[in-house]
């Protein structure tokens, strides 16, 4: 039988150049899955976020220790509220000076554990493990801690921002313990003692995020913004409205001002306006100009209005806003 004709093989080289298609195409894939991974956990992070924010908001709206009710003690009994509910007490302290009132501030917070105090005796007191989210010992391990900042608006009512942010990713853990036993350390009778590790935390001296529970409670911190008129109508795209300029003259306001200008950080101005960054412009001649979405409100002629911005060093997923009538 004579052998068939007319059947063509591939060439080597014809197989060498398809697995080369391949290699590239299966490249292309490889990079790509890291990016569908990433925007995957931070879409779940912003949605936990949220979760975390609206409990917070919830907690704080309907506590009514912090209104001047006696305050109940986990283990039994209660506290009988002091002379000045809590919340009163912060107003009061928003409005001190008077030319600082309806400027944005956090409550004292104390560094070694995290723990806020609105003032108005033991009911103003929030320690650092009830503002976990999950909460702790609750069968989830905590991902998310909050904090506020509070400004005095019309009506004597208390305009908060909360901040919801991850918890410090690097934490160590003892060998037997949790995060949970990390973060709010339990007796055996339950009562909570001081953490073992702080849940967002930075640097004593540098003032930047350690990521690892160590050195002193990270505080919502704040920068001036350089004086400037807006002006959308004009061809100059350097003084719209969707940008800003951070003022950062010394070392510390320069380390500020790098967590500041980080991608999706959250800004609060003195009028309670809340921006996200989205970039730095890149005719800037600044390098600490942001882009910053929402746009500055039309009403705001100038820069110089919006004074200062409040933000935290780390990044927050989820920044709300409540009124509280005291």
């Amino acid at each position: 039988m004579s052998p068939s004709r007319g059947i063509r093989a591939f060439s080597l080289i014809e197989v060498l150049i398809a697995v080369l298609i391949l290699a590239i195409g299966m490249l292309g894939l490889g990079a790509i899955f890291p990016v569908v991974i990433k925007q995957q956990r931070q879409a779940t992070e912003a949605t936990l976020g949220l979760t975390a924010a609206s409990a917070a908001r919830l907690e704080l709206i309907n506590n009514g220790s912090l209104y001047g009710a006696p305050l109940i003690v986990p283990t039994g009994g209660s506290i009988e509220p002091g002379p000045t509910p809590p919340w009163t007490a912060f107003l009061d302290t928003l409005n001190r000076p008077s030319r600082d009132a309806g400027k944005p501030k956090a409550p004292t917070v104390e560094v070694a554990t995290g723990r806020i105090s609105l003032g108005g005796g033991d009911a103003g007191l929030i320690p650092m493990a009830a503002r976990l989210f999950p909460a702790p010992h609750s069968g989830s391990q905590p991902r998310f801690v909050w904090d506020l900042l509070g400004r005095s608006v019309t009506g004597g009512q208390i305009e908060v921002f909360i901040f919801v942010r991850p918890i410090d990713p690097n934490i160590r853990v003892r060998p037997g313990s949790t995060l949970s036993d990390m973060l709010a350390p339990r007796n055996a009778a339950g009562d909570l003692l001081d953490p073992l590790a702080l849940a967002v935390a930075v640097d004593k001296i540098s003032k930047l995020p350690t990521l690892t529970g160590t050195g002193e409670y990270s505080l919502p911190v704040s920068l001036a913004v350089r004086n400037g008129a807006f002006n959308d109508t004009d061809a100059d795209r350097t003084n719209d409205r969707n940008r800003i300029t951070l003022r950062a003259s010394t070392a510390e306001e320069r380390t500020l001002a790098a967590a500041a200008t980080r991608v999706n950080q959250k800004l609060i101005d003195v009028l309670g306006n809340v921006y996200t960054v989205t970039g730095i412009p890149k005719d800037a001649s600044d390098p600490y100009t942001v882009l910053i979405d929402p746009p500055v409100p039309a009403d705001v002629l100038n820069a110089s209005s919006l004074e200062r911005v409040h933000f935290t060093p780390q990044i927050p997923v989820a920044v709300t806003k409540v009124k509280i009538q005291p």
